[in-house]
């Protein structure tokens, strides 16, 4: 279970958004996300990802790993683009770093230390996720994904540089190689073309093995990435298959 929310409400002195939200977020769930203009449903993504608060209990997974696409919000700063998505692995090279760093004070120790079977436990913790993250092929992730999002040729081209879309597009980019357990997309697909829109649900579909919550007006795309629907009308949700 990534999240449940028991009569979530939220709205202001004037206005209710939502009256009463009540669901239960599984690991493996794929759920778009519906309802018209207004209904609140970038509400409760920022609900969900910390970023307002409600009544009623949303109750989080500990330490849960949640990526957030906000619709038309992109990346900011005067990195260069594939220095932008290295940071996506930051903890895949510090992994890394810290066990070359094991590896040259191992010897020091007798096999039969406790110091040297912590060591090697370490060892072996952060290997198994450095090979979950694929950390050796950090390099072909990156140019993968940034050549299938439209931006093959502009790897040393300053983020400061793009255009609005761009952004939000390198800014999906980056998500699709994080480490995450939840990734919520609002509008994901406002400023992509239908080749890498195609090419977006096949990765969805076939790389990415987290959770979707996705709020889009695409009905072809929901049918492509999603199980489930969740509709909000009137400040209340309802789930359909």
């Amino acid at each position: 279970m990534l999240f449940t929310a028991q009569e979530l409400k939220f709205g202001y002195t004037d206005v209710e958004i939502l009256k009463g939200v009540t669901a239960t977020f599984e690991d493996n769930n794929r759920v778009g996300l519906i309802g018209q203009n207004g209904a609140g449903k970038s509400t409760l993504l920022k609900l969900i990802n910390g970023e307002i608060k409600g009544d009623g209990i949303l109750s989080l997974k500990n330490g849960l790993r949640i990526g957030y696409l906000k619709q038309n919000a992109g990346l900011e700063g005067n990195r260069k683009i594939y220095e932008e998505m290295l940071d996506a692995f930051s903890q895949v090279f510090a992994a890394e770093k810290r066990m070359r760093e094991i590896e040259s004070i191992l010897n020091s120790y007798e096999p039969d230390t406790s110091e040297y079977k912590t060591l090697l436990q370490e060892h072996k913790r952060l290997d198994d996720y450095h090979a979950s993250r694929d950390g050796y092929n950090v390099e072909y992730r990156i140019k993968y994904v940034l050549n299938s999002m439209g931006f093959s040729d502009a790897f040393e081209k300053s983020v400061s540089v793009l255009s609005g879309g761009e952004r939000t597009r390198l800014a999906l980019a980056k998500l699709l190689l994080s480490d995450l357990e939840l990734l919520m997309l609002d509008e994901p697909t406002n400023h992509l073309d239908v080749a890498t829109m195609s090419w977006l649900e096949s990765y969805l579909n076939e790389k990415y093995k987290g959770a979707l919550l996705i709020v889009s007006h695409d009905r072809y795309f929901l049918d492509k990435t999603v199980n489930k629907i969740y509709e909000l009308e009137q400040g209340r949700l309802t789930v359909y298959r």
